[in-house]
This record gives structure tokens, sequence and C-alpha cells, in this order.
């Protein structure tokens, strides 16, 4: 059953970043590592909660896409920053300063939080007499 029942988008990815917040990556100095799993992740859960296909994209054509999604303006800026923040990382071998390695962890949960779907339970609680 459990391949057949797919997990929710939102459960998925906090599952995935309390994993990775877990594992103390960036705290150890694998700030590339850290980074491409937050990216990932929120990519991830963008594609699965907005079928919005980001996976693939760059954070520029991510910027262009996120406009479709329903989400506050001020997120879309904030997922942008951390996207930017994760490709200086990966590509630049910048090396984040903590803040901006906690902002971009932030920012992950934020934008499921804002955005998850949540199901509602009206149905099991109407025949609960």
């Amino acid at each position: 059953l459990g391949d057949v029942y797919k997990r929710q988008p939102h459960i998925l990815a906090i599952d995935r970043l309390n994993q990775l917040k877990s594992e103390q990556l960036w705290q150890s100095g694998a700030f590339k590592a850290y980074h491409i799993q937050i990216s990932d992740i929120i990519r991830e859960y963008i594609e699965n909660r907005f079928q919005i296909p980001v996976k693939e994209s760059t954070t520029d054509e991510i910027k262009h896409l996120l406009k479709r999604a329903r989400m506050q303006k001020q997120m879309r800026a904030e997922i942008i920053e951390s996207l930017r923040i994760s490709d200086l990382v990966k590509f630049a071998k910048a090396t984040p300063l903590p803040e901006e390695n906690e902002h971009c962890m932030d920012i992950a949960f934020q934008l499921i939080e804002q955005t998850q779907i949540v199901e509602s339970l009206t149905e099991d609680t109407d025949t609960d007499e």
C-alpha cells in the first residue's frame, strides 16, 4: 500500500527538510550538499504542489514560472532569494553565512506552511454521533 498511496507534497517535503536539518550538513562544512538538497526539496514541492515543471529549470526560469503559483509575492521573492543563495554555493563555490543557511531552511518551511493543501476532515466528524 505504501507505493500505491502517494504522500501529500507538504508531508513529503517536511519529512525531507527535517531529515536534512538533522544531518547538520552545513554545520560540518558540507555547504554544497546542504544547498543541493534544499534546492531539490523546494523544486520538488513546487512541482508536486503547483504542477509547475521547475526541477530542471534555472532560478530565473523559476522566477517567471512561479507567477502561475497561488502564493504571496513576498513568498515568491523569498524562494528566489533562497534558490540564488543555493546557486552561488553550488556553482560559484561561495561559502554562505550561517544566517543564510538557516534562512534557506526557514524559507522552505514557510513555503510549505503557507501553500500546503490541508484536506478537510468534516466527513469523519459528521458521522461520529
